[in-house]
C-alpha cells in the first residue's frame, strides 16, 4: 500500500513540474523486514543518488534504516513504526497543511504552523 500511495504521489509531483523544475524518480528496494537488509538498502539507494527515503515494515527496521540515512545525510521518514524510539524519543513534527496548498507543495511551511513549533522541530 505503501508504494502504491507513493506512485500515485510522484506521479502527481512530475505532472505539475516535478520539484525545482526536476522529475522525480522512485526507487524500491524490500528488506525482508531485516534491520541489517535495511542499512544496506540505505547504502545501496544513497549511492545511485537518493536524496530521501522512507519505509519501514517494523520500528526495528525503521531505526536501523533511519540511523544509516543520517550517517550518509540523508533524510529519513518511517512509515509504519510505533515503538518509542521512534514515536517518543526524538519526535520531529512535521506541518501538516494539506497537500493542494501551493505552499505545501514548495515545502514551506505556513508561518501560522511554524510559529506554535519549538524551535528543534523540522518544518517542511
Amino acid at each position: 500500500m505503501q508504494m502504491r500511495g507513493a506512485l500515485l504521489a510522484v506521479e502527481e509531483i512530475n505532472q505539475a513540474g516535478g520539484v525545482l523544475g526536476r522529475p522525480l524518480e522512485l526507487l524500491e528496494r524490500d528488506s525482508a523486514s531485516n534491520p541489517e537488509r535495511a542499512q544496506r538498502n540505505v547504502d545501496e539507494l544513497a549511492g545511485e543518488g537518493a536524496r530521501m527515503l522512507f519505509g519501514g515494515a517494523s520500528s526495528a527496521v525503521a531505526i536501523a534504516a533511519g540511523q544509516r540515512a543520517r550517517e550518509r545525510g540523508l533524510l529519513y521518514f518511517g512509515t509504519l513504526t510505533y515503538s518509542n524510539d521512534t514515536t517518543a524519543r526524538r519526535v520531529i513534527a512535521i506541518c501538516s497543511a494539506r497537500a493542494t496548498t501551493p505552499g505545501w507543495r514548495r515545502g514551506y511551511c505556513p508561518p501560522s504552523c511554524r510559529s506554535s513549533l519549538p524551535a528543534s522541530v523540522i518544518t517542511m
